[in-house]
């Protein structure tokens, strides 16, 4: 598997572009069919309402007289409003899906064509340990790995996505995240419905993190076990003078002065209250109800069909055992609609009833605290499973967007990293040029030389970017890549920070000194360290240049560390130091005469 392309239907990134413009037309031509008849129908709800109201009129102004007919009418025509109602609701919803389909397949030609600006920018930050790693080779921000993969929205995917990004996973873990992503890779309505749905999830005013802040706090009502003992004994009390004073058990003039006092009790009760439950209501779920997009997210990894065992985990994660996602979300999902009657249009009427007459929030808010107090410890975990399963459908659609690029093998045995046709990833598909590169053993540096603009930077961060790519387990932009686990680092943009004191050369001397310390560490714990450094020292003489650019590279040999470097010091190859471990490669150019000129190419 590891140094083949993953085989699907489509031969090429082009053939997937164009079933992503297909998939955009057909979205867009639904957007206008379905605008089309929602506008219609909204002329067609405002009518009937108009007349149904009408007719109500006609019926009270009849009074006396023949009214049967009015109130007939009246009747069909509020029947017939309430039905439009439902179905311009349904039509609208039908609207937003198709919308959100439009973008996001957009956004996918945009990937494919790499097109940044069209791309949303993920918000992670670097460690700063990683962020000179980061800067470099363009990993965070616009025109990035992350943008890459920027189909990652949810707030419990991007942390993980930038975990995976910074931290070298193990061999292991490397397959057996490859074999989750040829799943995903091959199962594309499935990826593209479940990256849909956390698009969906990921833009709405109630996010994930603040369920789960929520999740992890004490109960407020909890706390307070006089006023959940108040709310029932007045909910009985009520319940008790309504049904006597119907029922003529209790004296009338009783009853509906009992009940008034109650009623009144109970309204200031809910304003001292409300604030404070329907904040915290808030923090579950707006009025748009996204726990039922979770339930969504939960039910379609739950229901997913794969032979990897890393996707089996994910699925097991949230379907096992008495407090299973499934379950769990779907009890939740029906107190935060009963929660939401309050914003409920048609049923706001039975709200105030239920809030003044038995103090309905309040029992709400203790049924939603013994939810969260029997599912607290478990909630954590489905929502790690559903950023890691987020995280992988990202890899899986980079796979199919690049059908022939390939996994690396990663294996401590391997001596040397060794790539064949390997280009920059970030590059448009038909600008790339691709390389073979060879790297290593452990004690040797590749130095490359050539002309200005031949592309020696551009190696080192398609060499660098790729390398990230093999160790969090994604395809790579190559035709095939073998490498040991190593460590990285890399010197290439060097800010010169005058703002902190610190010049051009200070700061380049300081990242430098961060490198060969970091490969003792490394070389401490017995792992394989990777360096790559672009024109280092470039802020001094030739002459002084040339000897600590040596010194620098051989500190870096004798931690057994290998990794290339880009100069335009031809007799570095001839040092003494590093001659005999070091090999040498230079970046050709050829001059090309067309009707326009002479062209130069590399």
């Amino acid at each position: 598997m590891n140094d083949q392309p993953i085989r699907q239907q489509y031969g090429d990134w082009q053939q997937v572009l164009e079933r992503y413009q297909l998939a955009y037309q057909e979205h867009s031509d639904a957007v206008q069919a379905l605008g089309r008849r929602w506008n219609q129908l909204s002329y067609v709800r405002g009518g009937l309402f108009i007349v149904a109201l009408a007719a109500i009129v006609g019926g009270v102004q009849a009074l006396g007289g023949v009214t049967a007919v009015w109130w007939i009418a009246a009747s069909f025509l509020v029947v017939a409003f309430l039905i439009a109602v439902a179905i311009h609701d349904q039509i609208e919803q039908q609207l937003e899906a198709s919308r959100q389909r439009v973008e996001f397949f957009g956004e996918s030609i945009a990937r494919c064509r790499r097109e940044w600006k069209r791309l949303v920018v993920p918000a992670i930050d670097p460690t700063p340990r990683f962020r000179p790693i980061s800067l470099d080779l363009d990993v965070f921000g616009r025109a990035s790995l992350a943008q890459l993969f920027s189909t990652v929205r949810t707030a419990v995917g991007l942390p993980l996505l930038a975990e995976w990004l910074m931290t070298p996973a193990t061999p292991a873990e490397v397959r057996a995240r490859q074999q989750a992503i040829v799943d995903l890779a091959h199962n594309s309505p499935w990826r593209e419905r479940f990256q849909l749905n956390c698009r969906i999830a990921a833009a709405s005013p109630v996010g994930s993190e603040r369920f789960l802040a929520w999740i992890v706090a004490p109960g407020w009502l909890i706390r307070l076990p006089i006023l959940l003992w108040f709310a029932r004994i007045t909910a009985v009390l009520t319940a008790c003078f309504v049904i006597g004073f119907f029922s003529g058990w209790i004296p009338a003039q009783i009853a509906g002065v009992a009940t008034l006092v109650l009623l009144g009790v109970n309204f200031m009760t809910t304003v001292f209250t409300s604030g404070k439950v329907h904040e915290i209501f808030e923090n579950v779920s707006s009025r748009k109800n996204e726990v039922n997009q979770y339930v969504d997210l939960f039910g379609q990894l739950g229901g997913l069909e794969s032979s990897s065992a890393r996707l089996g985990e994910l699925r097991e994660a949230i379907t096992q055992g008495p407090l299973s996602a499934l379950h769990g979300m779907g009890t939740l999902s029906q107190i935060v609609w009963l929660g939401n009657l309050r914003r409920h249009g048609i049923l706001f009427l039975a709200y105030l009833f239920l809030q003044f007459a038995f103090l309905w929030d309040l029992h709400l808010l203790n049924w939603l605290e013994r939810w969260q107090a029997r599912y607290r410890s478990r909630v954590s975990l489905w929502f790690a499973a559903l950023g890691q399963a987020e995280v992988l459908a990202s890899l899986g659609t980079v796979a199919f967007e690049h059908p022939n690029w390939v996994f690396a093998e990663i294996d401590s045995a391997h001596r040397q990293m060794v790539a064949e046709k390997m280009g920059h990833p970030l590059l448009p598909n038909e600008v790339r040029v691709c390389n073979d590169v060879e790297i290593g053993p452990a004690g040797t540096v590749v130095i490359v030389t050539g002309s200005n603009m031949s592309g020696k930077s551009t190696l080192l961060r398609s060499l660098g970017l790729n390398v990230i790519l093999a160790q969090m387990g994604s395809v790579v932009c190559a035709r095939k890549m073998l490498a040991p686990p190593v460590v990285l680092e890399t010197s290439m943009r060097i800010d010169d920070s005058l703002s902190d004191g610190v010049s051009f050369f200070m700061a380049e001397l300081k990242r430098l000194k961060e490198i060969v310390d970091r490969s003792r560490e490394v070389r401490a714990v017995g792992g394989q360290f990777c360096f790559l450094l672009d024109e280092i020292l470039q802020g001094t003489n030739s002459r002084e240049r040339h000897i600590a650019v040596a010194a620098v590279i051989q500190q870096l040999l004798d931690q057994t560390a290998f990794g290339s470097f880009t100069t335009h010091d031809l007799d570095l190859a001839n040092n003494d130091g590093l001659g005999k471990r070091s090999r040498s490669v230079y970046f050709t150019e050829s001059f090309e005469k067309t009707a326009e000129g002479d062209v130069m190419t590399f």
